[in-house]
């Protein structure tokens, strides 16, 4: 089983990385995640994930990251290509096999609102989750999908462990800093406060 197990999230990685920004790509990100989506537990709440790459723009990301991205949305022409993204990923609550709950990532994004500063790989945020699936698609014409609220630690801070080992901050299984973190979940985007302004133009060049 675990040769299978194995074998499938090769193979689904070997299609991520091959392939370019095509509706094949939906297909690549079920067969690395099972064909599973996310648990409702995960869904329509505040949850605590991983920066996985330093912030920049999307073009300039690895192939897999892009990909991960155009799964939830974040297409090459789309206006949402020139806001700020990062990769995140989440520890589903879910198992699978012989994966204890939080074993298992999930590849997920989020948009970064104006207000904060640049984020780094390792950084732990609190997102707003929405959706499996398309979490970010058409973002700006409809004012929906994941967007990070706020920075919960920072990788480059000497307090990080602590910070992310705090017994009062979340956590999924035994694995600490990420999960739910149960803060109110506004009913839309807008409640937020926050501005969502393009950073980069369709070449990658700064704006501002």
């Amino acid at each position: 089983m675990k040769r299978i197990f194995t074998a499938c999230v090769t193979a689904a990685m070997m299609l991520l990385a091959g392939c370019a920004e095509t509706p094949l790509v939906h297909v690549g990100n079920r067969v690395f995640n099972f064909g599973t989506g996310l648990p409702d537990d995960m869904l329509g709440r505040h949850v605590a994930g991983m920066v996985a790459f330093d912030e920049d723009w999307v073009g300039n990301y690895g192939r897999i990251a892009r990909n991960a991205l155009y799964a939830q949305g974040i297409a090459k022409g789309t206006p949402e290509y020139g806001l700020r993204v990062v990769r995140i990923n989440l520890n589903n609550t879910g198992e699978l096999l012989w994966k204890k709950k939080g074993s298992l990532l999930f590849m997920t994004g989020a948009i970064v609102p104006d207000h904060l500063p640049p984020l780094k790989a390792g950084d732990t945020v609190e997102i707003r989750n929405v959706s499996t699936w398309h979490a970010m698609e058409d973002f700006l014409a409809k004012g929906e999908g994941n967007i990070v609220v706020r920075i919960l630690c920072r990788k480059a801070d000497p307090n990080y462990e602590a910070c992310l080992n705090d017994p009062n901050g979340p956590s999924v299984g035994d694995i600490r800093g990420v999960g739910e973190t149960g803060t109110p979940y506004p009913e839309k985007v807008a409640d937020y406060g926050f501005t969502f302004t393009p950073l980069y133009d369709e070449k990658g060049n700064k704006l501002r």
